[in-house]
């Protein structure tokens, strides 16, 4: 599949400028989660070298630790197979819907070991006849300490979480 070059996804100013708003990491990937695009929120998890990252598998620019368990990279290893970003753009394609789901992701930097958890989003859209997804992973790592931290005095400050907050801490709780 020839995709469009990294510039075409760069030339228009205004949705640049969109996208860079968004306060969380957003992408533009294909059906094998190569990056294609990427806004300054995600340059946190990629670096600021878009030729090192771009065309590379999610897993191999985020500096996975499970995608440098093979030589093969990111779709290699056996936890790849249950990769909730691969498999909820696998999702979205198949079924050309949204589709949202909530995961742990355990990242290599300056070699420690970071773990962050993610609320994963990934919508499918058509460009130049081509099918690609929009990949959202919004940071709920400050959720997940709340909840850990929380006794019954902090019932207040959860009152007054967002939405998907309060969505992310149903799902601990199941």
């Amino acid at each position: 599949m020839e995709h469009p070059t990294s510039e075409t996804f760069y030339r228009d100013e205004f949705l640049q400028a969109v996208f860079d708003a968004i306060p969380a990491f957003v992408f533009i990937v294909d059906s094998d989660v190569k990056l294609l695009f990427w806004n300054s929120m995600a340059r946190q998890l990629v670096g600021e070298q878009a030729n090192r990252v771009y065309l590379k598998k999610s897993g191999e620019a985020f500096r996975c630790i499970h995608a440098s368990e093979t030589p093969d990279g990111c779709n290699a290893s056996v936890f790849c197979k249950q990769c909730v970003i691969r498999t909820s753009v696998g999702k979205s394609l198949r079924d050309m819907q949204t589709s949202r789901a909530f995961t742990r992701v355990q990242l290599c930097s300056d070699d420690k070991v970071k773990e962050i958890f993610l609320l994963v989003t990934a919508s499918p859209f058509t460009y130049h006849k081509k099918v690609y997804t929009l990949l959202i992973l919004e940071d709920v790592s400050h959720v997940i300490a709340l909840e850990e931290a929380r006794g019954p005095a902090e019932e207040e400050e959860i009152a007054l979480l967002a939405g998907k907050e309060r969505e992310i801490l149903t799902w601990l709780k199941k």
